[in-house]
């Protein structure tokens, strides 16, 4: 690897590769996939003021009622997007807002700052509809919105629908999640389905 200009070598015994592009995959000559339909683009945005109360059944709640919703934008244009907890710190609420039926082959910097728009138009819409949101302000967004276009290493076992909903322990596990499972149709629509409480 290089390292602030110095070339280092590394030896282990195994590798996580979280490169999001597969590259130390690709490097060590493993098969990698790549999907030629990226999903939607989203945008990382933070809400502090939430009067969150129970973390868990706030989060479970904008699963359930705001993952897919609909904002006017201005001009009269209609926007449908996602809403997804991306995770809950005292009264500060991380969202994950993903646009959905966007044309990927748009000018990214066109569309982020669309995002941004659409963000400010969503924390209106949360204040009013969601008490917890009331006296809540968007703090910060991310400084771009997400593209995820890239190749994926193939690995020896995949992760099952079934093995998810069961919560299967692995004998060798790396990491502990609970984001829901995503479905992806071929209209680039998003269906979440929420695990076991």
């Amino acid at each position: 690897l290089k390292l602030e200009g110095e070339h280092r070598t590394f030896h282990a015994a195994a590798v996580v590769d979280c490169s999001g592009e597969a590259e130390l995959a690709r490097l060590a000559g493993l098969a990698v996939e790549s999907d030629d339909d990226p999903q939607a683009p989203s945008l990382v945005v933070e809400f502090g003021g939430v009067a969150v109360g129970e973390p868990d059944a706030l989060g479970r709640y904008l699963m359930k009622e705001f993952h897919r919703m609909e904002l006017v934008e201005p001009g009269g244009g209609r926007a449908r997007l996602s809403l997804a907890p991306a995770g809950i710190d005292g009264e500060t609420v991380r969202l994950k807002l993903t646009l959905i039926h966007t044309p990927i082959g748009a000018v990214r910097p066109t569309l982020t700052a669309r995002a941004f728009t659409l963000a400010r138009i969503a924390e209106r819409r949360l204040a009013t509809e969601l008490p917890p949101f009331g006296r809540a302000r968007l703090t910060r967004t991310a400084p771009e919105l997400g593209f995820r276009t890239g190749p994926r290493y193939r690995g020896r076992t995949r992760l099952t629908r079934q093995a998810v909903l069961e919560c299967e322990l692995s004998p060798d596990p790396v990491a502990v999640a609970a984001w829901p499972m995503e479905f992806w149709g071929d209209d680039g629509r998003v269906r979440l389905s929420m695990l076991p409480e």
